[in-house]
Formats: C-alpha cells, structure tokens, sequence
C-alpha cells in the first residue's frame, strides 16, 4: 500500500518548529480485494445453492453456521432463521441426538461427511440425508 504526503504545514512549537503531515493511504489494492472476496463468496453461495443436496455447516458445539437453499427448505427455515441454532430446535431429541453422535468424529474438521438417513421433512417429502 502506498502512503504519499498531501498536506504539509509547519508548526510553532517551544522547541523549534514542528512539521505536520497529513498522509493519504491509497486504499485501492485494498478495494479490489474486498470487491474479488465478495465475488469469490457470491460464487460459493451460487455453487453450493446448485447442489441438490442438503449442504450444511456446523461449529463444533453443532451450531449452524451457513446451510444451502435445499438445507432451508428440508427444515422450511430461511438460512437466517437456521444460522445460530442446532438441530434440537429443528428435530425430535432422539433424531437430534443421532446427528449429534453421527458427526462428533468430525472435530477437528479433516474432510467432507456424506451421511445418509431417510427423513421426512415438514413438507412431508422424503429426503435423503
């Protein structure tokens, strides 16, 4: 990044004289990074929204951090509505409890986990999970 001087003034100062610099930063390496983030992260929305599958991902105490539109419509919530929340707030105990212990081998995260589970959703549609 560049820095360059764009105002100078002298100030009085006990001692002598002072020199004052106002620097500008060019910001503009740093605008195009921001504008190829976002470009980079509207892509991934778009690829994993195409996925027919479900898509989600958790942290490690199995909080939803982001889920795909086919993961917003199996639990007939929009992603803002499913992001902050586990499956306990989605799924009977006992189901909520099979995620749970189904996952816990994937902390730390190494790889993907497809898992497979015949679910119906609140649409009354058969899912596989």
């Amino acid at each position: 990044m560049t820095q360059k001087p764009t105002n100078e003034a002298p100030i009085p100062h006990k001692n002598g004289i002072l020199r004052f610099v106002d620097i500008d930063k060019d910001t503009t390496e740093n605008k195009r990074a921001e504008e190829a983030l976002g470009k980079s992260e509207a892509l991934l929305r778009t690829v994993i929204n195409t996925i027919p599958d479900l898509v989600w991902l958790k942290d490690p105490d199995g909080v939803y951090l982001s889920c795909n539109t086919k993961f917003e419509r199996f639990f007939g919530a929009k992603q803002s509505d499913i992001v902050g929340k586990t499956d306990y707030n989605f799924v009977d105990k006992g189901l909520a409890d099979f995620f749970r212990e189904k996952v816990s081998w994937l902390w730390p995260p190494a790889c993907p986990a497809l898992m497979k589970k015949r679910l119906s959703s609140k649409q009354k549609n058969k899912v596989s999970y």
